[in-house]
């Protein structure tokens, strides 16, 4: 219910005053499972994420994360799902038919621009659960709530998504390392292409 009324809230702050817009709706799957994955700039990019999207994302987060007051709370009313390196926790959100959202480069940049090279985790998820990953990317946030920033400014904000990837499902062990780095590169590229 606090979601729900939340992402009512934010959504209608965001269209007031920051012009949000989103394109590529028609890549965006009805229901889940899959699996989001976008660029991230700002702390307002899993708000964004959320508003643009109908069903209910459900974040990855680190487990320390919940150790941070009032950061916890947060956390705590968004579902959040905490994990510490390990996918089976969020392979298991995905089996319940539910979208995940993660930030493929792991941590806010400060310039607004991709990282060089994404953070694993995704990829592996992708390739154990069989999930489509729609690949998005956020601009405007970058400007609006940087890093190192107290309060917010007002800017055009918009997300574009891509057409979901999906990718072969490997049950082995251990995934090869060639094949994680070949799948994070393109799932990358995916989002680098959105800009």
């Amino acid at each position: 219910m606090i979601y729900w009324l939340i992402k009512f809230i934010t959504t209608a702050l965001f269209r007031l005053f920051y012009r949000f817009r989103i394109y590529g709706k028609e890549n965006i799957p009805k229901e889940g499972p899959y699996l989001i994955c976008s660029n991230h700039c700002s702390f307002f990019d899993p708000v964004v994420i959320c508003d643009a999207v109908r069903p209910r994302v459900y974040w990855v987060t680190l487990k320390d994360l919940y150790k941070i007051f009032p950061l916890s709370i947060l956390l705590r009313i968004s579902k959040c799902i905490p994990v510490n390196g390990a996918v089976k926790e969020v392979v298991a959100a995905l089996d319940k038919k539910k979208v995940v959202g993660m930030f493929i480069e792991g941590r806010r940049t400060y310039t607004g621009q991709l990282m060089s090279r994404g953070r694993k985790g995704p990829a592996i998820i992708a390739m154990r659960s069989g999930v489509p990953v729609v690949p998005a990317w956020i601009d405007g946030t970058h400007k609006a709530y940087p890093r190192r920033a107290l309060i917010p400014k007002v800017c055009p904000i918009h997300i574009k998504f891509g057409k979901p990837i999906t990718f072969q499902i490997h049950t082995e062990e251990v995934i090869d390392e060639n094949i994680v780095k070949s799948a994070t590169d393109s799932i990358m590229q995916a989002i680098a292409e959105l800009r």
